[in-house]
């Protein structure tokens, strides 16, 4: 009985190394294939389970041979398949310094600033907790998505704090604001989402043209969009905030956009879309979901999802993008310095 449990044991664990490997090449696949990227998602999860995996290996006594050899190689691959996608991030942030040097990140004659891009969840009802986690980190610029306008809209320290603030009427017109130390002008709100979107939150965007004294004016653009499925609104949003983006860099040349993607760094679909309209994303490897304030199903789980990003044009300089703590949000902020030409 006791040997027949082994043998079960040890097949589930060769079986378990052939799914991780075949989910890691699907996720590889995601490059040409869309659908194959949704996989890539949760690479972290699985490069992190396929170690736990190969070690606890080394720690069974195997009965026989065959899986356990063919069960570590496929894990050992399934490592570096995920590796593929996401030591590129790892090694990217490793380089970086957690500021721009001050020859980088304050050349003389130009405009410094820090943005700060929060998803705070719409559930959020503490006004206080909003403002004191905004205020304790003095970003210049803020981009808040999952933003009740009419719930948040008598909060006097943060409108002294933050004069210029561009939001929308209603949270079903879009749950956006920008927040910011320098005049804002321009505002318009954009539905990128189709007709038969059920999500009242996703698929919007807020602009706003930014002018810091000393700089040139900067196009600042709050977006949540939806999540990965189905793939045709996702990739409907995608084209249609590429379209905007074209279109007002005839005017503005400088453009920022921050919030949340809804996909992670190292799947493809947001670097895609990047190189599409010529933005570089600033953020490297900062898993962003969950928040230590978030439960998922009533379990505390640490971040492993990559949602929000910011990506600016080439022009404007970045310091490293580093997690903030807050105490209200189902996400972590995320806090750059942006050097303005």
């Amino acid at each position: 009985m006791i040997k027949r449990l082994m043998g079960l044991v040890e097949l589930a664990f060769f079986l378990a190394a052939l799914g991780w490997f075949g989910a890691t090449g699907i996720g590889l696949l995601g490059r040409f294939v869309r659908l194959f990227d949704l996989i890539n998602h949760f690479q972290l999860v699985l490069v992190i389970s396929a170690m736990a995996f190969l070690a606890a290996s080394f720690v069974w006594r195997f009965s026989g041979q065959f899986y356990k050899r063919a069960g570590r190689a496929l894990f050992v691959l399934s490592i570096i398949g995920s590796m593929c996608l996401i030591g590129p991030e790892i090694l990217h942030r490793g380089t970086q310094t957690l500021f721009a040097s001050e020859a980088n990140a304050r050349p003389s004659g130009n405009t410094t600033i820090k943005l700060m891009s929060f998803n705070l969840y719409m559930a959020t009802r503490d006004a206080k907790g909003l403002t004191s986690s905004i205020i304790k980190v003095g970003p210049d610029l803020v981009t808040l998505q999952e933003y009740a306008p009419n719930r948040f809209k008598r909060q006097p320290d943060l409108k002294r704090e933050y004069p210029y603030q561009a939001r929308c009427k209603s949270w079903r017109t879009c749950s956006l604001a920008i927040l910011s130390k320098y005049p804002l002008s321009e505002i318009t709100s954009y539905r990128l989402d189709s007709e038969g979107q059920k999500n009242p939150l996703h698929g919007k965007m807020l602009a706003a043209t930014m002018k810091a004294k000393g700089a040139k004016p900067v196009r600042v653009y709050s977006l949540h969009l939806s999540w990965p499925l189905p793939l045709s609104e996702k990739k409907l949003q995608f084209e249609k905030l590429a379209e905007i983006i074209l279109k007002e860099r005839e005017r503005y040349p400088l453009q920022v956009i921050a919030g949340d993607f809804n996909s992670t760094g190292w799947a493809y679909a947001v670097d895609r879309f990047a190189a599409n309209v010529g933005m570089e994303r600033r953020d490297q490897f900062v898993p962003t979901f969950p928040s230590p304030n978030s439960r998922i199903k009533g379990i505390k789980l640490p971040a492993f999802l990559s949602l929000d990003h910011i990506l600016t044009s080439q022009d404007i300089k970045a310091s490293k993008v580093v997690r903030v703590s807050a105490s209200v949000g189902d996400h972590w902020p995320i806090m750059t310095r942006l050097t303005l030409p």
